[in-house]
Formats: structure tokens, sequence, C-alpha cells
């Protein structure tokens, strides 16, 4: 509702005693800003429980959950349906971020991981993979370097992706992978191996290894 002069009008609907409805109008009215912005409990709860839920897994896995994060607020800013069509090697630029959508990515994992992020979070750190990196390292600086970077796991999902498909079913591994990564083969159309690569850099090498051996015929 407007603003207005209601002690001037009440003068000019009849004299300078206000009705009782003129009266309550003329009230000052308190601000609908919610609180929640001011009380920082709220935002510091999600992080502390974010953090309880990460402490104590590998770097790896670490750094998977918050690619899967990272993904959903990635997919709320940009109003997409489903976080699945968040790839995480494709930079933020492509996906359509400009200034406005990088403040708000910024806002949003700040407040879940109570960091400290730059508004041009979303172009210092321009894909998914990456930006999940980061809230790691800065989350727990003192774990991250540990087991960070393992040349042997680097090789192993080298390895994997560049396994065709065909191999994979042939195998008959391929309804494991897929279990793991969370995708369906259920449709007409085979996944894409550009779908099948995201998905295993989505997986955890010790976890992986581990389905795959359990569900070969050996």
């Amino acid at each position: 509702m407007a603003d207005a002069a209601w002690d001037r009008l009440g003068e000019e609907l009849g004299g300078t005693r206000p009705t009782p409805m003129l009266s309550e109008l003329m009230k000052p009215r308190r601000s609908n800003v919610s609180s929640a912005s001011s009380d920082p409990e709220p935002a510091e709860s999600a992080a502390a429980e974010l953090r309880a839920s990460l402490e104590g897994l590998s770097s790896a896995k670490r750094q998977r959950s918050l690619r899967k994060l990272v993904r959903q607020h990635v997919a709320a800013v940009l109003v997409h349906a489903t976080p699945d069509a968040i790839e995480s090697d494709r930079s933020f630029r492509e996906l359509g971020f400009d200034s406005l959508t990088a403040v708000q990515l910024r806002n949003r994992l700040g407040a879940i991981t109570g960091l400290e992020l730059p508004t041009t979070l979303a172009f210092d750190f321009p894909n998914l993979t990456v930006l999940a990196e980061h809230l790691e390292t800065n989350m727990f600086p003192q774990a991250s370097g540990a087991d960070q970077n393992d040349p042997e796991e680097d090789r192993i999902r080298e390895a994997l992706a560049s396994i065709p498909l065909a191999r994979f079913r042939e195998a008959g591994l391929m309804d494991a992978l897929l279990e793991l990564a969370h995708i369906s083969e259920s449709g007409s159309e085979p996944v894409p191996q550009e779908e099948m690569n995201s998905a295993v850099d989505e997986m955890d090498v010790d976890d992986l290894v581990q389905r795959a051996l359990g569900g070969a015929d050996l």
C-alpha cells in the first residue's frame, strides 16, 4: 500500500481529529524484512550440518558430495527443472551465467558452506568441478591436501573414460556403473559416451572398482 499523508487527509475529511480507521492507518508500519537476514543462526546451522556430513570422508568423496551440492544450486539459480542438465566440465559462462546469477550462486553457496566467497566466484572457478575443489579446500584446509590429486586415481579415471560403452555392456558392468552414477538406461536411446565420461568423473574410484569387481564374472 502506498504511503499517504493521512493527517492531511483527516483534516480534509472533517476536522483535525482523525477517525479510528485513519488513526490505525497513520501508525508507523514495521518493516516486513525477514529476521532471517539479520539472524545468522539458521545459516550457521546449515553450514555446521554440511561440514559434519563431510567430515571423516576422503577428499574424493567430499568433492563428489560438493559437486552434487553445487550442481543443485546452479540448477536452482538457472531455473533448470533438474540438476542433471548441469555438466561438470562446462563453464558457467557457457551454461548462461552473468554477473547477477554469479552473485546469486555466491550467496547460496556462502550460506550453505559458511564460507566468505567472492562475488566473482563463478568466474574465478569457472566450472562445477573446479568450484567443488575450491569449496573442499577452504572447508577442510588441513585435510584436503593430503589425499588430493592422487596420480593413481587420475590414471584409473582416465582409463575408465577411454573404454567404449560397448565393452562395459559386454562385460556385464554397465548396469552397475550406471546405478553407481544414478543414471538410468531404461529409455530407448543409449547413454552417450560424453554422459558416461561425465558419470565416471562423478564416481568415487574405490567404490567404482569394488562394484566393477563384484559385477565381473571372475
